[in-house]
């Protein structure tokens, strides 16, 4: 028994339209392909194509650099503050342009050339700062072990079987690098002697870490029983 789907009278059968409103009545079964109501083409959302993503954020980043420069120029001049501002906006515009490139240049190359993109901006707060020892010292330094590290890490997973295990591993190694390379350049800047304090505790538990890890990652059936408990 079917209704009307307007005023949900109660239709026959063979009726091919409703007796009290007179809206048409369809017979899915009977209907033909080319009869059917439907729309025959699926609207889908046009994709932004990567000219135009470019285009749009390097716009609006050059748009809030001219703003920062001409407000610090013109009303807010007693401190240059639009330089570190205006560098933070370059790096981050750098980071974009390698991410969305990243299919052409390698992701070696993209970590290469944001390594290079935030040295300088460190360079230009030197410059700022009328001082370039703690850039040679302290952050040329941290900021090449760390990208070192990365580029290591990126190549192991591609090179080895990479799971949740292997990435918790490179990220306790990572930590325990950087924290011990930062402490001896600070004590080299300041002091001219390296006396590790805390980054000697921060080793000591990544080191454990590592080395839990590493055992769970070389015992095939523990392996798969902390994946299954964890669900990775």
């Amino acid at each position: 028994m079917s209704y009307c789907v307007n005023c949900g009278v109660e239709l026959d059968a063979s009726l091919k339209g409703c007796p009290l409103c007179g809206t048409p009545v369809y017979n899915p079964k009977e209907q033909k392909a080319e009869e059917m109501t439907f729309p025959k083409r699926r609207g889908e959302v046009e994709k932004i194509s990567r000219r135009d993503q470019i285009v749009f954020v390097s716009v609006m980043i050059l748009t809030i650099v001219v703003t920062c420069s001409l407000l610090n120029g013109l009303v807010y001049n007693s401190v240059w503050w639009s330089v570190p501002v205006n560098g933070i906006l370059l790096v981050l515009w750098v980071f974009y342009i390698a991410a969305v490139l990243v299919d052409k240049i390698t992701v070696y190359v993209m970590l290469a050339v944001d390594a290079l993109a935030i040295g300088g901006y460190l360079y230009i707060i030197s410059q700022l700062t009328k001082n370039d020892d703690w850039l040679t010292d302290v952050g040329l330094p941290i900021l090449l072990v760390s990208f070192s590290l990365f580029e290591l890490f990126i190549f192991l997973g591609r090179r080895l079987p990479f799971s949740m295990l292997a990435g918790t591993l490179y990220f306790f190694i990572t930590v325990a690098v950087i924290c011990v390379t930062i402490e001896i350049c600070v004590d080299l800047h300041f002091g001219g002697e390296i006396s590790l304090s805390w980054s000697a505790i921060v080793l000591t538990v990544c080191l454990i870490m590592s080395v839990m890890v590493a055992m769970t990652l070389m015992m095939g059936r523990l392996r798969a029983s902390v994946s299954r408990r964890l669900h990775f």
